[in-house]
């Protein structure tokens, strides 16, 4: 959850790690991880130059990905800085032409959004896997299944209400249309079977498999 944009929130963003055992949250000054059973601080670090505004965890591994923001960013904001919890170091970086707008983790693959761009790279050494162009996304929209043994990515398509589902383990693609307007809104399972999404116009949520692209639910604001 990106809070950037609040002007009297010091919070700049709040995001649970990939089986939601625990989450971590990234301020002006630095970011914190918390344990949700039993609800404990696992970690806090705090900064003397500057603000982080994306911080995504890897399960409950000590690394972290960051990426500068807030008043007054510690790292440039079109970096993601991969940082070493335990030993307290930056232990790699990526570099992009533009503004990061958010990251995703997993065991095997670190998945980075920009505006017009989703980059893949393998997690261990952070060579760049696959590129995907979509349609402008200043949200950041993407999800990424975190099922061990199934790798699935749903993100805007080149077009408007488009959404991409990427199998990477069977090396297939699958084009939904999902919506006539704008997403603003996209989630996946923990198998990565289904894909969640919500339009600008904000009244349908409509569940989609991600294999065949077909709609299985549609759940409409208001009604019962």
């Amino acid at each position: 959850m990106n809070l950037q944009d609040s002007t009297t929130n010091d919070l700049l963003y709040l995001s649970f790690n990939q089986d939601a055992s625990c989450f971590a949250g990234s301020t002006n000054t630095g970011f914190f991880a918390y344990n949700c059973e039993p609800f404990t601080e696992t970690t806090r670090k705090v900064f003397s130059n500057g603000g982080l505004g994306i911080i995504e965890m890897c399960y409950r591994t000590n690394i972290i990905a960051l990426v500068g923001g807030g008043k007054n960013p510690r790292y440039p904001k079109n970096k993601v800085m991969m940082w070493d919890d335990r030993n307290d170091r930056c232990i790699g970086e990526l570099n992009f032409p533009s503004e990061v707008r958010a990251v995703k983790l997993r065991r095997d693959m670190v998945v980075v959004v920009l505006d017009r761009d989703i980059y893949i790279y393998n997690f261990q050494d952070l060579e760049l896997l696959e590129n995907r162009r979509t349609i402008e996304n200043p949200n950041g929209l993407c999800a990424l299944c975190a099922h061990t043994n199934h790798r699935v990515l749903a993100f805007p398509g080149k077009e408007r209400g488009l959404i991409n589902v990427e199998l990477f383990d069977i090396q297939r693609q699958v084009i939904i249309p999902a919506h006539e307007s704008d997403l603003m809104a996209l989630g996946i399972n923990y198998d990565g079977s289904l894909v969640a999404s919500a339009s600008e116009r904000g009244t349908l949520i409509r569940v989609f498999s991600s294999a065949s692209g077909n709609m299985l639910h549609e759940l409409r604001r208001g009604a019962e």
